[in-house]
């Protein structure tokens, strides 16, 4: 009884958020922008999304590698660097939690590098004070599946 009472809708949102089985196509990107650091907006990750309350999570894909291209670190350490432990953990957690499902639905179209390098473009090419001006910690710009900018689905 617990479990089916219980657990079971918590094992079923997981499996729609986006265990490795009955992966779905989604529908959008949301780039997601935090103050790390102090009152400048980086880059927390860009997250494959269903809706605005459902995601594809922790596909499977390549495991995490150092960033080896030392033009790209840099750009990294300027735009995606939460400030409070090494860089490479949060570049982890987000490649392995997000950027594995964006490999998965365009199988050997993306590399690890070539996903934080467009995460680092989209980032750069927007207006960031459009979606966080007044914003305290967080905010979010979306884009379809070209990267276009869309308005974000409520």
């Amino acid at each position: 009884m617990f479990l089916n009472q219980f657990l079971a809708p918590l094992i079923s949102a997981h499996l729609l958020r986006g265990s490795t089985s009955g992966y779905q196509p989604y529908n959008y990107y949301l780039l997601a922008m935090q103050k790390w650091c102090d009152t400048d907006y980086q880059i927390h990750g860009l997250w494959p999304q269903y809706n605005s309350t459902s995601w594809p999570e922790y596909c499977p894909g390549d495991a995490y590698h150092d960033v080896t291209d030392p033009v790209l670190y840099d750009e990294m350490m300027e735009n995606w660097d939460n400030c409070n432990s090494p860089p490479s953990s949060l570049w982890e957690h987000e490649y392995t939690r997000h950027l594995t499902c964006i490999e998965q639905m365009y199988p050997g179209k993306y590399t690890e590098e070539s996903l934080f390098q467009l995460t680092i473009d989209l980032f750069t090419s927007i207006d960031v004070s459009k979606y966080c001006n007044g914003k305290v910690s967080d905010c979010y710009a979306c884009f379809d599946l070209q990267f276009n900018e869309i308005p974000c689905p409520a």
